[in-house]
């Protein structure tokens, strides 16, 4: 081989290496770089339609889960407090789509490919929720948005505040609202944010769009004085790993106890009862009169009865027993006032014999035969 031919082999070595590092690291609309993360087993692309600010994006990879991932992504570092938005729709699909294909608005701490991460993400099947890798190489966890349906949202959002994520959601042409998940996470500046589709299946590949894509520094939160309150109330396993969203809401809620046969949730909001199916919306229980309860009540044991604090009345919190009929599917029937007592405490009526109980007593039978 002649010092000529070698040179020329060499150069073309060298160009298509500078290539293939510039493809990955070119600007695309609001974002600096893109490229595969991982091992896909198909390489992934992505198509900039400036007109519309559209990004279709293509992406190969096994799954973006567990201690690694595989997927494409577009990705802009950046420091400091980040919001990122867009409207999601898959494009096309090899095959029957895989249901567990995720389409994902996602921060990282770098392009390993496992990387520490937190992210916003859409399934196929419409699963939409919050996942993170707290650690490198560690295992990976999710809060589950509860949505009401099994269609995913028009429009998902992932917020960095401090050192917390925060996932909102919008139905089509709706305002976007928290899902009511939340997840801290520190990651070290800069770090990376961006767009990613992964097929959950390394011999493929799937394409999402996102359009109305919005990369910017969150507001500030106004005064609590001024938004009130929010909550969110979550199931979360024992041991604790997975968590979902049973309920969120911008009012103050107290006190989630659960039915005996683990089937609903009762809980105080607003001075009233509510019971409530994990994977449904809170339906009022009727207290009558009772229109100020507090953190206070119990379910018995058969589920027919409720034990609640209410202050409706002048001189203080009183406790009254409110019973229902066919396990609570009904509204409570009567109620019965037991004594006056403090906040916090159960007494028995009965002369001469004051138990005083702690909350907990409740589920025994005593209470509920009383």
């Amino acid at each position: 081989m002649t010092n000529k031919r070698f040179c020329a082999m060499a150069c073309a070595i060298f160009l298509a290496g500078t290539a293939l590092t510039y493809a990955q690291t070119s600007a695309v609309g609001l974002f600096a770089g893109h490229g595969d993360v991982g091992k896909p087993g198909k390489p992934g692309s992505v198509q900039y339609d400036a007109a519309r600010g559209a990004y279709v994006i293509t992406g190969g990879g096994e799954n973006m889960w567990a201690t690694n991932d595989g997927f494409y992504y577009v990705w802009k570092q950046m420091s400091g407090n980040v919001s990122l938005a867009a409207d999601i729709r898959w494009v096309s699909s090899n095959g029957t789509p895989n249901m567990h294909r995720k389409a994902a608005l996602i921060i990282r701490q770098s392009l390993d490919a496992d990387s520490p991460y937190v992210d916003a993400v859409v399934h196929g099947n419409g699963l939409t929720s919050l996942q993170f890798r707290e650690v490198k190489g560690g295992a990976t966890a999710e809060i589950e948005a509860n949505l009401g349906k099994t269609a995913a949202p028009a429009r998902i959002q992932i917020e960095k505040r401090g050192d917390y994520a925060i996932m909102s959601v919008a139905d089509e042409g709706k305002a976007l609202q928290p899902m009511g998940g939340a997840y801290r996470l520190v990651f070290q500046e800069p770090f990376y944010v961006g767009l990613a589709v992964c097929p959950h299946d390394n011999s493929v590949t799937e394409t999402a769009e996102f359009t109305k894509v919005e990369l910017d520094t969150p507001p500030a939160y106004a005064k609590p004085s001024e938004s009130g309150a929010r909550s969110s109330l979550e199931v979360v396993p024992v041991p604790p790993s997975d968590r979902k969203v049973a309920y969120f809401t911008s009012q103050h809620l107290e006190a989630p106890n659960w039915s005996p046969d683990g089937k609903f949730l009762v809980f105080n909001q607003g001075g009233r009862l509510y019971k409530m199916p994990t994977n449904g919306v809170p339906e009022l229980i009727n207290t009558g009169t009772l229109i100020h309860v507090n953190n206070d009540h119990g379910i018995s044991p058969d589920g027919t009865t409720l034990a609640i604090s209410d202050g409706t009345l002048p001189g203080g919190s009183r406790i009254y027993v409110c019973r229902g009929q066919n396990k609570m599917r009904e509204n409570c029937r009567s109620k019965r006032r037991i004594i006056v007592a403090a906040k916090g405490f159960f007494f028995q009526d009965a002369p001469f014999t004051i138990a005083l109980s702690c909350f907990s007593l409740l589920q025994s039978s005593r209470f509920s035969a009383g």
